[in-house]
Parts: C-alpha cells; sequence; structure tokens
C-alpha cells in the first residue's frame, strides 16, 4: 500500500490469523478495527484493545468511512491533486469580503480544533471569502470543488467560482438539502452529511479562461442572500456565523477523500494494496467475492481484484455494472449498482464457464479460456502497479476461493440479506484447496 500523501503514514495493520473460526488450513488476513495496532513480538500475536474507529472521534480520519455495524472497508483511491492551497482556510491567507475569518474555532471532523468561523461584517455589502488556487487545470476543464460545512448561527452557504464566476452553488447546513444553482459552466452539485453537523458541499463545473482556479464560498441568513454568481450584496446585522474547513478542488468529476494543502497545490499517490498470488489464487478456478461502495465513477474499469496489471481480474464497469474478465472473455451483469451504497458482488470461473452477479441479481455466464492467467501479485482496489484501474471506493469482505462456486450460491450469497461467501475448506468436497483466504479490511487512515 502507498501511504504517501495519505495522513496516516502508519503502514497497514494487516496480520496473518490461524484463527480456528476459520478452520482448518485456513489463513485469515484481518485489519484492526480500532485505534490501536495489533503487535507481533517473538512470534507471539497480541491483538489490539482500545477505541474502536468511528467517524468524527479523536485521532480518527473523518472520511474514515463506518456504519452500524463497523468500517465500510479499504479505501482504494486513484491518484488526485488538490489545486485549492491553505485549504484549511486559514483567516491570514484567504481573501476577506464582508467577513472576518476567526481560525481554529470548532471541532473539524478529525476531533482537532481547527475549523474556521465566518462571521458577516454588519452592513449591506457581499459577505464572502475567497482564495485564488495553486495551479490552472485548463480551460474547459472538468473539476469538482468541495468544502465543509457546519451551521453556526446561520445555516446557508454558497460556493462560486472566484475566477470567472463559472458556476454557483448553495447549500443548506441545517437541513441537508442543495439550494439554487447558477452559471454557464455548472454542471451538478451535492450535499453528503458527515457526522458532528459536518456536511460536504460538492460543485462540479467546468473551468473558464481564468489562469487558475480557486474558491469563493459566502455565508448567509436566507438562501436569495447566499451569493451566486452574480456576488449580490445583502444587509446582514454581523451575527451571522457559518464554520468551514478542508477546501478542495480537483480536476475530476467527483470529489475524492480531502488533501491537505498550505503553499501550492498537493498531489496524492494512488492507494495500491497488493499480495502473493502463490497460495492464495489457483487460475484455473475460484471464486472472487467483495463487498464495495462507490465514491464516483472511475474513468476506468474500478478493480475488484486485478489479477494480471490493467487486464484480467474482477471489477467495476464505469457503467456500474460489474465483469470478470479472464484476458479473452469478459462476462457483465445485467444490474448496475448504486453509488454511495454498499453492494455485493461475486465472479467464478472453472471449466468452461465465467460468472459475474452483482447484489443478488441474475447470475451473467459465459465462455472461460480456461485459465484466469494471474501475475505473480494481485491487487485490491486498483490495478497491479496503481496505474489505471482505481476503485475510488471502499472495499471489504474480499474474499478469494479455490473452488468455482456455483450460480444459485453466487446469487444467494450477494443478495443484499445473505451471508457473505465461505466456504468451510474442512468440507470433503474441497479437499483439493489448501486455502481459503480472506480479507477483512476497515479504512486505511484517510
Amino acid at each position: 500500500e502507498n501511504k504517501t500523501g495519505a495522513t496516516n503514514q502508519n503502514p497497514a495493520p494487516f496480520y496473518v490469523d490461524s484463527d480456528t473460526q476459520y478452520g482448518a488450513n485456513v489463513n485469515a488476513v484481518r485489519y484492526d478495527d480500532n485505534l490501536n495496532a495489533s503487535t507481533i513480538a517473538s512470534g507471539v500475536l497480541t491483538r489490539a484493545t482500545g477505541a474502536k474507529i468511528v467517524t468524527g472521534a479523536s485521532g480518527v480520519a473523518a472520511t474514515a468511512p463506518v456504519d452500524a455495524y463497523g468500517p465500510f472497508g479499504y479505501l482504494a483511491e486513484g491518484a488526485r491533486t488538490n489545486l485549492q492551497t491553505y485549504s484549511g482556510i486559514p483567516n491570514a491567507q484567504w481573501g476577506k469580503t464582508g467577513t472576518t475569518i476567526t481560525d481554529n474555532s470548532g471541532v473539524a471532523l478529525d476531533g482537532t480544533t481547527t475549523a474556521s468561523l465566518v462571521t458577516a461584517s454588519a452592513g449591506n455589502t457581499r459577505h464572502d471569502i475567497n482564495l485564488t488556487g495553486g495551479l490552472n487545470p485548463g480551460a474547459g476543464t472538468t473539476v469538482t470543488a468541495s468544502v465543509f460545512i457546519k451551521p453556526g448561527t446561520v445555516g446557508w452557504f454558497s460556493v462560486v467560482d472566484s475566477q470567472n464566476a463559472q458556476a454557483s452553488a448553495k447549500f443548506n447546513a441545517t437541513t441537508g438539502v442543495v439550494g439554487g444553482t447558477a452559471g454557464a459552466g455548472f454542471v451538478s452539485s451535492a450535499i453528503e452529511a458527515k457526522g458532528n453537523g459536518w456536511y460536504r458541499a460538492t460543485m462540479v463545473y467546468t473551468t473558464g479562461a481564468a489562469a487558475s482556479v480557486g474558491l469563493l464560498i459566502s455565508v448567509a441568513d436566507t438562501e436569495a442572500h447566499a451569493e451566486d454568481t452574480s456576488l449580490t450584496a445583502w444587509n446582514a446585522a454581523g451575527t451571522e456565523t457559518g464554520y468551514v474547513s478542508w477546501g478542495g478542488i480537483e480536476a475530476a468529476s467527483f470529489a475524492s477523500s480531502y488533501i491537505p494543502t498550505t503553499t501550492v497545490a498537493v498531489a496524492r499517490n494512488a492507494d495500491v494494496l497488493t499480495y502473493p498470488t502463490s497460495g492464495n489464487i489457483i487460475g484455473t478456478q475460484g471464486t472472487a467475492y467483495a463487498e464495495a461502495t462507490m465514491a464516483g465513477v472511475s474513468p476506468n474499469a474500478g478493480a475488484l481484484i486485478n489479477l494480471a496489471n490493467n487486464s484480467n481480474g474482477f471489477y467495476y464497469d464505469t457503467s456500474l455494472t460489474s465483469f470478470i474478465f479472464d484476458g479473452v472473455n469478459a462476462i457483465l451483469t445485467a444490474n448496475t449498482a448504486p453509488l454511495g451504497a454498499m453492494a455485493k458482488l461475486a465472479g467464478a470461473w472453472g471449466g468452461s464457464t465465467l460468472s459475474a452477479v452483482l447484489n443478488g441479481g441474475t447470475v451473467a455466464s459465459g465462455s472461460f479460456d480456461g485459465d484466469m492467467n494471474p501475475a505473480a501479485s494481485f491487487a485490491v482496489g486498483n490495478s497491479i502497479n496503481g496505474s489505471s484501474n482505481p476503485l475510488f471506493g471502499t472495499i471489504r469482505g474480499v474474499r478469494v476461493l479455490p473452488v468455482a462456486l456455483g450460480s444459485d450460491t453466487l446469487q444467494i450469497k450477494t443478495s443484499l440479506f445473505g451471508a457473505p461467501v465461505y466456504v468451510d475448506l474442512r468440507d470433503s468436497r474441497y479437499a483439493i484447496a489448501a486455502n481459503d483466504v480472506e480479507f477483512l479490511m476497515r479504512a486505511n487512515g484517510r
């Protein structure tokens, strides 16, 4: 796993566990779900103890995706760059029109008191903050602007392209709804609850001809007073406040996890998680299973399990179907997965048949060339070299079985109410297999 640019630079605490709950001759690779890492000394494993990972808790990244039943999984993303400088929105660097910024006035989603408080000054004027970004992505480029917002005394905010006024979008951080939009370059806007009263507001737009990009953010008491591309003045009492944190602009059609910046734009490398193929995957027969949540549509197919670099494996298609590919034949599911919601997917190979299924739908089947031809290593959530197939989402419960499960079993196990795919290797039917590789993964620190 490449951690360069990640908030948490510690390596992922994976360890091999021969716990008897997995049956004889079963290797399980666990991922700790609390803030303390497990340790191994003199061959003795001491399992981690302490607080569980909960979004918004002290020491847990704001984007750590968890649900009521535990972590959503390993966050796999491609390379991205935050073009917005001084993304923490500090007073000294951001411009202010009819507003003040008070640094370190609110608790951000990572548990630190680093959020900025924006206060509208009394008077009939614009009430916004703004800062030009660090790079020029080029005219006519699709970009996504984002900022984390939280109500103070008022709840309306807006995000505006600060260079060409190409687009604007309004957001209510009290009710979690999107308001009015404007601008020739506007594409879409969305608001997502992140916990502890915080929302992430995003706006996708097409850049104009300005030399660089940047954010303009306004705070207001009503939707009408939240600024759009016309930057209209309104009469504030001087008591209207709202919290802002973690601004970003990415040259992409959706936002990835937050990338902090200061004086210059910052690039984050792709996440690459690989395992040795030997002893884990049989090229002539097997089943792959995963539970994944997609944050956005990757420009290329997003790899769930990549067996040969940028080629053979088990994927999400750009249309959000799933498919399995043996290097010659590609089998796609008929149904699709919703963005932002967990999906269960499985693919199987063996004999003369490839199969794929998504969320308990109809199993798609077709010809198999006889061998998945896996490389020496395989990757989870990206291509093996990290160059072309990032998942841009979270993945958990990945299992690679040494047998090709039948269509009925695949369909049942991928239904949203079904139990995960599991094969007890003590069953004599599977005596030919040595291992059932299971990956229990959680967020990787971002």
